[in-house]
């Protein structure tokens, strides 16, 4: 409690008293004694004299770090991104097997100029570890689809090869388009390649035949209608009558029509 005067105000006394034991500004240097150590505080930060602020070093270290982290995130990234556009010698090559109906193949054997084979997934996805840089070799297969051979240039790292197998339906479909649009000898091939994969592919062999027909060629369509079991449909007879038919307008050759006088 203060004391006062007669007067009721403070005492010059007490008024000096509540003065110095306010505690000092924060824009205000003050010094203290603590363990035999002279130190200088200002605000809430305390440092021996001639040395800096420890909180002001606190915050210089702070700086430092955050700058030293932002520089090795940025060194890290950078060299990620080197290693992918950057070139290479050898690096896993992934890809995706699908049909003619742009639906994924599972169970498909991938292999690259001959070496490990791997097979892909029920999504049709699959990765062929180490290959190398440059032009390389396809080969894949699978029971009932058509083989597939082909080269491809492998220049990047994030290149996805993407093989497209056909089933014997999908090279009848393109048989019967091509058959429509007159291409007959095509037509035919690709028919023949059909039953090869597929061999009871009854619209294959009918294909093959019409097709064979259109191409001036009655005797093979004979032959091919011969795979059909009797008694055969009417449109197989029906065919097998046509390509009789044309064979016999075919001219005969002179030598052969001397021999039977």
């Amino acid at each position: 409690m203060s004391t006062r005067t007669r007067s009721g105000s403070p005492s010059r006394r007490s008024y000096a008293l509540s003065r110095s034991v306010r505690p000092p500004s924060a824009g205000a240097w003050s010094r203290q004694r603590v363990h035999g150590s002279t130190l200088k505080r200002k605000g809430t930060c305390m440092k021996p004299i001639g040395e800096a602020p420890r909180c002001a070093r606190a915050r210089v270290l702070s700086r430092a770090l955050t700058l030293s982290c932002v520089m090795a995130v940025a060194i890290v990234t950078a060299g990620c991104a080197t290693g992918i556009a950057g070139p290479f010698v050898r690096s896993p090559m992934h890809g995706m097997v699908y049909d003619g109906r742009n639906q994924p193949v599972a169970l498909v054997t991938v292999q690259i100029d001959g070496g490990r084979p791997v097979a892909s997934d029920v999504n049709g996805r699959f990765t062929v570890p180490g290959v190398r840089h440059g032009r390389r070799s396809i080969h894949a297969w699978k029971p009932g689809y058509r083989t597939v051979n082909e080269t491809v240039e492998f220049v990047q790292r994030t290149q996805v090869l993407y093989v497209r197998i056909l089933t014997a339906d999908d090279l009848v479909d393109a048989a019967v388009s091509l058959l429509r649009a007159g291409r007959y000898t095509a037509a035919a091939e690709l028919a023949i390649e059909a039953t090869g994969i597929a061999a009871d592919h009854q619209l294959g062999w009918f294909v093959a035949a019409l097709a064979s027909i259109g191409a001036g060629d009655p005797r093979t369509a004979i032959e091919l209608l011969g795979w059909f079991r009797e008694p055969a449909s009417a449109a197989v007879e029906r065919a097998r009558l046509i390509a009789a038919r044309a064979v016999a307008r075919e001219p005969r050759d002179p030598g052969t029509a001397d021999e039977h006088r």
